[in-house]
């Protein structure tokens, strides 16, 4: 998408809308639900994890519109992250939504992160037996606090058990909001 205007907002109306940023990369621009790819397919994105189940959906699928198993290997700090490659994402909100399989395994303990050069992390909101979860397919969007300054990768980590006192990192679904750029425009230390 390097016809986007830099400072192009994406601004949330309802978890899972069609003005993500995400969606738009997936729809070529066009906000077309016919006309939807998962982005990572496409190469607009970059998702990786950390090891996940072997009966699980692609990692691809976590950033994916489809509702599906999507799940990581149990483990206290299981994670994963979209890469924007040659974008900046100053968010100001985020959806993630349960998987399909079961009511259960559902998120209460994770960081949102977000990096510029993938290995320095900031960590942009924190949730403690965050109660939002609760039912297979659901989805919730959260506010971010502006930091003022834009990531080219955002990150989930699991920081402790999920709703079942396991660990494994249950999503199918994650969507970014805010203002996108082309360049780095961030000056975080």
């Amino acid at each position: 998408m390097d016809d986007v205007p830099s400072g192009t907002k994406f601004v949330h109306k309802h978890p899972l809308d069609e003005n993500g940023v995400l969606f738009f990369f997936g729809s070529k621009g066009t906000r077309d639900k016919n006309r939807y790819v998962n982005p990572a397919k496409l190469g607009m994105v970059i998702v990786n994890t950390s090891e996940m189940m072997p009966d699980s959906k692609p990692y691809a699928q976590f950033i994916g519109r489809q509702c599906v198993r999507c799940v990581t290997k149990p483990s206290a700090s299981c994670w994963f992250s979209v890469d924007f490659i040659d974008k900046y994402i100053k968010p100001t909100h985020y959806t993630l939504r349960h998987y399909i399989s079961w009511d259960t395994e559902c998120l209460r303990n994770w960081v949102i992160e977000g990096s510029i050069d993938g290995e320095r992390w900031l960590v942009l909101r924190q949730h403690q037996n965050d109660q939002a979860l609760n039912y297979k397919g659901q989805a919730y969007t959260w506010a971010l606090h502006d930091y003022g300054c834009a990531f080219r990768r955002l990150r989930v980590k699991q920081t402790g058990p999920n709703n079942n006192n396991h660990y494994f990192l249950a999503c199918s679904g994650f969507e970014a909001y805010g203002t996108l750029y082309k360049e780095d425009n961030s000056d975080i230390e």
